[in-house]
């Protein structure tokens, strides 16, 4: 099989390179996962960088702490200690979304099923084991919000408490809503692996109680799917409201070279896309721009929907996971962009990791 190769993109949307400086004693999370090789979700809030590892179940802090493209200082936030975990606090809340706005933290993890990964000198009898294999981990089926106090996230503060969907080891009230109204583009999904094309959730971005919730998969015929929806508050509970009469949620489609969505950013009424190949493979990763997506806007291509940039990536490595808006001044757009699976060059040090900040035309 021929390797995938893509062109260089042009030297002038790479505008630098950030560092990611962490505590060499708060890298490992779960077993044995340094939280650089799974960074999964990013948001920046003020001098504040937040941060995201799938195989963890905690947040981590980095901060400015001088050079506008270093970030160090780095805390960690345990999910168990500001919300209920339906799998406890050691099970990995595979989380794949994040947004910051009114002084809320909203996080989604990924709501999919996972199938076992084969190891690279697997018998064959164990390959077709692994294959075989597939679990939830109760923990994935978050979509909660919790309050930022001065940099620190808190569970109760200010009569501000923090919340989620309901959720439990298998489902969520997301999920539950998909298989009950028997939707007939994601329900047949449910069950499936998300490294399968199954319902596999990537992307967060939120204004006010409205969410809009990017899905890596499935891709039909190359159309990948942003659900839109409207919540409301009840104590620590988050309310999925209906929006497509008895429906709580309102389904986007959009053709995006037949990508699914890696992550979401609100741009004043547009949201912008990182979309990437939805199942395993190596394959190209792209930031399209939805005109007026952010307020639900109906549109399935161009000129509404427009590519902004392709981004580089290796075979195996360099797989983008998140952005975060870093700049929006003097009519320009700066996306700081982390990556999963990072080369080796990326390593600065024993315990950073850099990441690329991008210029949007």
């Amino acid at each position: 099989m021929i390797p995938l190769r893509l062109e260089p993109m042009s030297d002038s949307a790479l505008l630098g390179i950030a560092t990611l400086e962490f505590d060499r004693d708060k890298l490992i999370v779960g077993t044995d996962t340094d939280i650089r090789q799974g960074l999964s979700a990013v948001a920046l809030h003020g001098q504040d960088l937040w941060l995201a590892c799938d195989e963890g179940c905690r947040l981590e802090r980095l901060s400015r702490t001088g050079s506008e493209l270093t970030f160090s200082a780095h805390r960690v936030f345990p999910l168990a200690s500001v919300l209920a975990l339906p799998a406890g606090p050691k099970e990995e809340a595979d989380i794949e979304g994040m947004d910051i706005d009114g002084g809320w933290l909203w996080l989604v993890g990924s709501h999919s099923v996972k199938r076992r990964k084969p190891k690279k000198n697997d018998s064959r009898d164990d390959v077709a084991a692994k294959l075989a294999t597939t679990q939830r981990d109760g923990n994935r089926h978050l979509l909660a919000r919790i309050p930022l106090d001065r940099g620190v996230l808190r569970r109760d503060v200010g009569g501000r408490r923090a919340g989620s969907i309901a959720t439990s080891t298998s489902s969520s009230a997301l999920l539950d809503a998909i298989v009950e109204h028997d939707d007939p583009h994601l329900s047949p999904f449910v069950p499936l692996p998300g490294k399968d094309n199954g319902l596999d959730i990537e992307g967060l971005a939120v204004r006010g109680m409205r969410a809009f919730v990017g899905l890596r998969g499935p891709v039909l015929r190359e159309w990948c799917c942003i659900l839109e929806l409207s919540l409301e508050a009840d104590d620590d509970t988050l309310r999925l409201m209906p929006l497509n009469g008895a429906v709580p949620y309102r389904k986007h489609f959009l053709k995006l070279n037949g990508l699914g969505v890696r992550d979401l950013l609100v741009l004043g009424d547009d949201l912008l896309i990182l979309a990437g190949p939805p199942m395993a493979h190596d394959g190209p990763t792209e930031i399209w721009r939805w005109k007026n997506g952010a307020k639900g806007g109906q549109a399935t291509g161009p000129p509404d929907i427009t590519r902004q940039l392709q981004l580089p990536q290796g075979e195996g490595t360099d797989r983008a996971e998140g952005f975060t808006l870093l700049g929006d001044s003097a009519g320009t757009k700066d996306v700081l962009v982390v990556f999963d699976s990072p080369a080796d060059a990326r390593q600065t040090s024993e315990s950073s990791i850099s990441a690329d900040l991008y210029r949007l035309p």
